[in-house]
């Protein structure tokens, strides 16, 4: 069978491919400053730079998540799912090689902002995974090329694959005398990445339901018998054509949600259920999440002492376990539900930094000891809660008609906050090298908020409220 005629499995075992690429490069463009950080050759190449500057060419990242999500907006469904992943890959390409061939503070930042707008393109959150709405993502792609029946598996392990890219840039960098030129590599990597997915997607089919949107239905049907890997004339061929088609004309006969009906609420709750699925993005990031991933190598040599080549170490451990309770989520997420697991994580994540704040605060190597190990803990209670529900939440609490445009909020604030914190980690390192009980003090209040943060249990179908 040739490659670009898959069927069935093998269709969608490509499809799952490409995808799982494009995720891995979400984790590991998250992760790969964190060690270049605390390496030596880095610091000289780049004159060490103040906490402030580091914080600014680590939050300009999301900077360029922000401008990538408002082109995806706008982009989306002019150019469908394929074309948008085109997109989005090649601008990753373009920003990897810039902050591969990068000798100068400017240059490196403008490389992250192309990344950062490649990376939003493609699809940073999963907030549309589950539910097939006008968003082109990655993950909308995916979505609308299996089964219902598929899609929480998927969840797992596109979770796993994003949180592995994670892990896989921690011990790229975990030598901290590595020479600046073989330092660049993980920085150019991400192209490789973007390589891969892009070689694969013409191969691939177009999403069946965008298809539909622009009315190209000979064209969905063919493209649903060969993920079904049934004749064009199949009954179950032409009954979930028949579906989409009718779905479609449902949502075009309610016509777009205006923003005055975003802000008047209503009978349908609509912006409490908005602001809803944002404050859940919004929490997730507050939790201190981007502290642990960013940062954690130089918190643990400026708070606790470990030498530069232990500090790698021991973060490149940890994001591994995180990769372990992140796939665990999936097993406990539909039996405990959305708002026990956020209450549960939010404590957690609460308890773990009052106890490292507690014995930074103490100051003794036991101390220390017990300090670090709640740090370690932190990713058990964020990997069992806030790391999937902070993307599945807001798709699920929003209606109907209000759900892409709840998605793209809950998108755009999730992106401006993780902004904002990346500017504010500044404050963090200060206080981490400083007055180390200070910055994990601050965390554990943060996350003591989230857990006195009314939330209303969300389920799949959302005819009440």
């Amino acid at each position: 069978m040739a490659f670009n005629r898959l069927e069935g499995r093998r269709l969608l075992g490509g499809i799952t491919t490409s995808c799982c690429l494009g995720f891995m490069l979400f984790g590991y463009d998250q992760g790969v400053f964190g060690g270049l950080l605390a390496n030596s050759s880095f610091q000289e190449q780049f004159n060490h730079p103040s906490t402030t500057i580091e914080s600014q060419i680590v939050s300009t990242y999301t900077l360029g998540c922000i401008a990538g999500s408002v082109v995806a907006i706008f982009t989306g469904n002019p150019l469908g799912r394929r074309n948008s992943i085109l997109l989005g890959c090649a601008f990753l390409t373009v920003g990897g090689i810039l902050q591969a061939t990068s000798y100068s503070l400017a240059h490196m930042i403008v490389g992250r902002v192309v990344s950062g707008i490649g990376i939003a393109i493609l699809g940073t959150n999963f907030v549309t995974l589950c539910q097939g709405f006008n968003t082109t993502t990655i993950p909308m792609w995916q979505s609308e090329t299996c089964k219902a029946s598929l899609r929480g598996k998927l969840v797992a392990l596109q979770l796993a694959c994003l949180v592995f890219g994670f892990v896989l840039t921690n011990w790229m960098v975990s030598n901290p005398n590595t020479c600046v030129n073989i330092l660049k590599f993980p920085l150019g990597f991400q192209a490789v990445l973007a390589l891969g997915t892009a070689c694969l997607v013409p191969f691939l089919v177009e999403s069946p339901r965008w298809l539909c949107l622009k009315d190209r239905h000979a064209e969905a049907k063919e493209n649903i018998a060969r993920l079904f890997a049934k004749e064009i004339g199949d009954w179950e061929v032409q009954e979930t054509l028949d579906i989409m088609i009718e779905t479609i004309a449902s949502e075009r006969a309610e016509g777009e949600i205006g923003w005055r009906e975003v802000f008047h609420n209503g009978k349908q709750q609509t912006f409490r259920r908005i602001c809803l699925g944002a404050g859940a993005n919004i929490f997730q990031q507050l939790g201190g999440v981007n502290v642990v991933a960013y940062y954690l190598p130089v918190v643990l040599e400026r708070s606790f002492g470990f030498t530069p080549r232990m500090s790698l170490i021991l973060s490149a451990c940890d994001s591994m376990q995180w990769m372990f309770w992140g796939t665990m989520m999936i097993f406990v997420i539909e039996r405990f539900g959305r708002k026990k697991l956020m209450l549960f994580g939010a404590s957690g994540c609460s308890l773990c930094f009052a106890v490292s704040a507690i014995g930074l605060g103490i100051g003794t190597q036991a101390s220390n000891g017990v300090a670090v190990a709640f740090i370690f803990l932190f990713y058990f209670f964020f990997g069992m809660s806030f790391m999937g529900i902070g993307f599945l939440y807001p798709s699920e609490i929003n209606g109907n008609r209000s759900r892409s445009l709840g998605a793209a909020i809950a998108m755009l604030n999730k992106s401006v906050e993780s902004r904002a914190y990346g500017l504010d980690s500044a404050l963090t390192k200060n206080l981490c090298q400083e007055k180390g009980p200070r910055a994990h003090s601050i965390q554990g209040a943060l996350d003591s908020l989230r857990v006195n943060t009314n939330v209303v249990q969300s389920c799949s179908n959302f005819d009440m409220l």
